[in-house]
């Protein structure tokens, strides 16, 4: 978010933490994978 859209880092965690959502999948594993998203009006 920072290089492609010029935000700040402590604005991109606000942005984040108020309209992000976040996905754990491939508990199977030992190794888990997380899926990030953001709205695209957000950004």
């Amino acid at each position: 978010m920072q290089e492609d859209y010029g935000f700040d880092p402590l604005e991109a965690y606000q942005l984040l933490t108020q309209v992000g959502k976040l996905h754990v999948e491939n508990m199977v594993d030992t190794l888990y994978s997380l899926v990030a998203k953001c709205p695209k009006e957000f950004c």
